[in-house]
């Protein structure tokens, strides 16, 4: 098993996602699909791939949902998206659910499925039907004897959740409790309202929060955990995993870098592109080719000039999307490959010293258009270098 493409769990939504994953994670060992898009997606893929699939259950838990076909082929759908159901569930009706989902997931192959289960939300609403979720998943496998393994989804959905240690405890006894329950195999945990690349000032506090989480889990289930994921996201992954706080990271492919539930409303972002020098991405515009020119202008002879030079005349043509997304895959992928080459020992040293290249260059130079939301080019790099250690 290598242990660079084997640690990446790519997030496949799309046929162009299908695409980018071939070309840059074929050597992975998993790869994660949803089962909406199951049948058309995975001939796509790289054979050697284990595949995960998720029941996209995860959705249930919207207050509306833009469209309902990756889920309403089963039944009692309705009931598991009702609130008052959702906080005084019939044990019968959630083993049913259950069994109808992952039964689907095994007939199309899975080697990984997911174990139902909404997302957490502040209260405890939903402690009750996930437990029962998780519990009806532990009892389907024992019946059915397969070889398929269950990871358990532990979705975050507010900050609130993690940023102080009351907060956090009933969550990550929630989570390891219906680990149990369900004799899983491994844990995935993403928090869904996170952006971890828009650099925000704030997230300082926020990273540190998420970090305590994976800790406090980590120890609470025990390295018996034979899968750990996190993602996907920008940066905050590769801090985690650097650390060996995970096993996996989930790695979206190009623009999505973020978790988006199963069925929600679609969104039309800008196209951005990454800049390697800074660790970060940007709106693709001429704004930002112009930018590039100027303080290219303004560095000495050498290759971070001739990078940024080479930058600003690639600018238009990545204002087409899936150019654009390969840019960053092509990034991203490569990034990861700089930290795995250290021992893992050196790892969480070694991403410092990679962003902090990032964070110095970017504290010289010039703010970013005024089409960016944090304009500071350093602003990326410097919140995930101060998480590395």
């Amino acid at each position: 098993m290598s242990d660079t493409g084997s640690r990446c769990i790519p997030f496949v939504n799309t046929p162009t996602d299908a695409s980018i994953a071939s070309q840059f994670y074929k050597d992975c060992d998993l790869v994660r699909l949803s089962l909406q898009q199951f049948d058309e997606l995975h001939h796509h893929l790289p054979s050697a791939c284990k595949r995960w699939i998720d029941g996209g259950t995860d959705g249930l838990g919207q207050t509306k949902l833009a469209r309902t076909n990756f889920i309403d082929r089963f039944d009692n759908w309705k009931q598991l998206h009702d609130p008052a159901f959702q906080a005084k569930p019939n044990a019968g009706v959630v083993k049913q659910f259950v069994e109808a989902v992952l039964d689907v997931c095994q007939e199309r192959g899975a080697d990984w499925i997911s174990i139902p289960q909404l997302p957490y939300v502040d209260d405890s609403k939903r402690n009750r039907i996930n437990r029962l979720l998780a519990s009806s998943s532990g009892e389907w496998r024992r019946q059915k004897g397969n070889s398929a393994r269950l990871i358990l989804p532990v979705i975050l959905t507010h900050k609130r959740q993690t940023d102080r240690k009351t907060a956090r405890n009933p969550k990550v006894r929630l989570a390891a409790e219906c680990y149990e329950r369900a004799s899983a195999n491994g844990y995935w945990v993403v928090d869904q309202s996170l952006n971890d690349g828009d650099g925000l000032p704030s997230f300082g506090g926020r990273f540190g929060g998420l970090i305590n989480f994976q800790e406090e889990l980590s120890a609470r289930i025990g390295r018996q955990a034979g899968l750990r994921v996190t993602g996907p996201y920008w940066g905050l992954g590769l801090v985690l995993w650097a650390r060996g706080l995970v096993d996996h990271i989930g790695v979206g492919l190009g623009s999505a870098y973020t978790y988006h539930f199963p069925g929600g409303h679609s969104r039309q972002p800008h196209t951005r592109v990454s800049l390697p020098r800074l660790c970060r991405l940007a709106i693709a515009s001429n704004e930002l080719s112009k930018w590039l020119h100027n303080v290219s202008a303004d560095m000495p002879n050498g290759p971070i000039k001739e990078d940024f030079k080479s930058m600003a005349g690639q600018v238009y043509p990545y204002m087409t999307t899936e150019t654009a997304r390969r840019q960053i895959a092509e990034f991203h992928r490569s990034w990861f490959d700089a930290i795995a080459k250290a021992p893992p020992p050196g790892r969480p040293l070694a991403l410092y010293q990679y962003l902090s290249t990032a964070y110095v260059l970017g504290t010289g130079l010039d703010p970013l258009p005024a089409n960016e939301s944090v304009r500071r080019p350093e602003s990326v790099a410097k919140l995930l270098m101060l998480c590395c250690l």
